[in-house]
């Protein structure tokens, strides 16, 4: 079978899949290690947690990144927008 462009389906993670000319859709490995769905959590409720406390003009991204132990770059690579 022949295979034609490859097609992007956004969830948290940004997946990517090949089509083939027969319809038939099969995942493509992407490039990097898996990423860890308890890092996302952890995002999540630092985020929710200063937001509650500091309401949500009064929190910066530096903040949600040091209570969630993780990088700015990190949460930006999950959350583009």
């Amino acid at each position: 079978a022949r295979w034609g462009k490859l097609g992007y389906c956004r969830n948290n993670n940004t997946e990517r899949f090949s089509m083939s000319s027969d319809g038939e859709m099969t995942a493509v490995k992407g490039r990097g290690r898996p990423r860890d769905a308890a890092r996302d959590e952890a995002i999540l409720q630092a985020a929710g947690e200063l937001f509650m406390a500091h309401g949500f003009d009064a929190v910066s991204m530096d903040a949600v990144a040091r209570a969630a132990g993780v990088s700015k770059p990190t949460i930006y690579a999950r959350w583009p927008d």
